[in-house]
């Protein structure tokens, strides 16, 4: 019992050089500068909320086929079934990441 306490130890000893050197150990990294967002600025006119929202549409969207196929090879219904579900859940899921519904107004009370 008394190497466990000193495995324990030394995992904490380690967790607590690790914290200390990801705290003081890295020099500052240069940000790079920025560019606004004028016309010629960004060819593609994708910010990196919109690049963000691309890179999570797709992946939505190939979860979903994967889980179709899948629904396809299986063959039990019941887990068939589920990932027919899935499917759609990553497809409704996208869907309203892509089309937002628009904010209603609030409502008044008088």
């Amino acid at each position: 019992m008394d190497w466990l306490a000193a495995l324990l130890f030394l995992l904490a000893l380690g967790a607590l050089a690790g914290l200390l050197w990801l705290h003081f150990g890295r020099a500052p990294v240069a940000q790079p500068p920025s560019r606004g967002r004028g016309a010629g600025s960004d060819p593609s006119g994708l910010g990196g909320e919109d690049a963000a929202l691309s890179i999570t549409l797709s992946y939505l969207r190939q979860r979903a086929s994967h889980y179709r196929d899948v629904a396809l090879k299986v063959e039990d219904p019941v887990a068939g079934a589920r990932c027919w579900d899935l499917a759609r859940m990553l497809e409704r899921t996208a869907e309203a990441l892509e089309h937002p519904p628009e904010e209603e107004p609030p409502a008044r009370e008088d």
